[in-house]
């Protein structure tokens, strides 16, 4: 078995945390099955190629992450119709994950990172504060 320490991605290459949404994630104070164990949007980069940190991205940021370049159309067995009615299409994401460590991480490209931010805190339906990482501002990564 190999276990994989510390990588350098080659190209464009970008490896993130692999932080998912707790399997009890609510929207609005009602349950949301969509986002339950799902990876979360923002994640903190571990590593980066040369060219990537020649952009500013760099390990240790927290990066918001454009995951539609990974999402397939996906039909649900029984949601269509002999003649098509009630067209059910639904998304799934097939992301490119690598464990590190022995933790899940995602092997991402430089454009899948929408931008950086640089504070944000994370605050729960009842309130509660979870985390907040502060700095200036967001920084747009073209």
């Amino acid at each position: 078995m190999l276990i994989l320490k510390k990588i350098k991605p080659l190209m464009d290459g970008v490896v993130t945390t692999g932080n998912r949404y707790d399997e009890v994630h609510t929207t609005g104070g009602l349950l949301d099955p969509t986002k339950s164990g799902a990876f979360k949007e923002y994640q903190t980069v571990l590593f980066t190629s040369d060219s990537v940190e020649s952009r500013g991205i760099k390990a240790g940021d927290t990066v918001m992450i454009n995951f539609y370049n990974y999402a397939r159309p996906i039909q649900k067995k029984g949601s269509v119709t002999e003649l098509e009615e009630n067209y059910n299409a639904q998304l799934a994401f097939s992301l490119p994950v690598i464990d590190i460590n022995m933790k899940e991480c995602l092997n991402l490209r430089a454009g899948d990172i929408l931008f950086i931010i640089e504070e944000m805190e994370e605050v729960k339906e009842s309130g509660e504060k979870i985390q907040k990482k502060q700095k200036s501002n967001i920084r747009i990564v073209r």
